[in-house]
């Protein structure tokens, strides 16, 4: 069903607002503001964007007026705010979108919500520890990061 059409399917089970994170990366703060969008006026949801120094490998964030997703870029060099692989979405929002079959969440989902008009917000940490685990090289180091930064994290709480 891929990502997106895997939650479109779940939301029978969801309440008002629906917390998604890929299974390919790891953010280590930033959920607590992503949150605080629950509560934010005419705010359909929005995701964890992590500033990097070479968006090469990710592709980067396109990223509007009072932190708006307006959508994504294409894989570029140089510095960038990716995806950190944390998504809120407002349930209704998604259930307008509700269709059969497999479908991204990234590459069909979002941007069928921003064309929609939906008002998604990027949330992004001033300074946070990310790891891309989606290749097998980058998985093997994920043990190491969290060791490595989530005594840091807890420290700073």
């Amino acid at each position: 069903m891929g990502t997106g059409g895997g939650l479109l399917n779940c939301l029978d089970l969801c309440r008002e607002f629906v917390l998604v994170a890929n299974g390919d990366g790891l953010v280590m703060d930033g959920i607590a503001a992503l949150l605080d969008l629950r509560h934010a006026v005419q705010v359909d949801g929005g995701l964890i964007g992590v500033a990097v120094e070479d968006a090469t490998r990710y592709g980067s964030l396109a990223i509007g007026d009072k932190s708006k997703l307006i959508g994504f870029r294409e894989k570029f060099p140089g510095r960038g705010v990716v995806n950190g692989g944390l998504y809120l979405f407002r349930t209704a929002f998604l259930r307008a979108l509700y269709r059969l079959g497999p479908l991204s969440i990234e590459h069909e989902l979002i941007p069928q919500m921003i064309e929609a008009g939906a008002n998604l917000h990027v949330v992004c940490p001033t300074s946070v520890a990310f790891i891309d685990i989606g290749t097998p090289e980058s998985l093997s180091e994920a043990e190491h990061f969290v060791e490595t930064h989530l005594m840091d994290y807890l420290q700073s709480r």
